[in-house]
């Protein structure tokens, strides 16, 4: 659980960053992240089936 926890807080601190400070790094920071999102949902979505 303290993963996710930590996941958690980097994901909203990325998209926060990236809205206060708008730049190329900003963004990939927090699209690397959310991507990591994606990939785990679907993750789980294939060893539901």
């Amino acid at each position: 659980m303290q993963k996710l926890t930590a996941l958690q807080t980097a994901t909203k601190r990325a998209l926060y960053e990236a809205i206060l400070y708008p730049g190329v790094d900003n963004f990939v920071k927090y699209f690397r992240l959310q991507n990591y999102w994606t990939q785990q949902a679907g993750l789980f979505t294939m060893s539901a089936k």
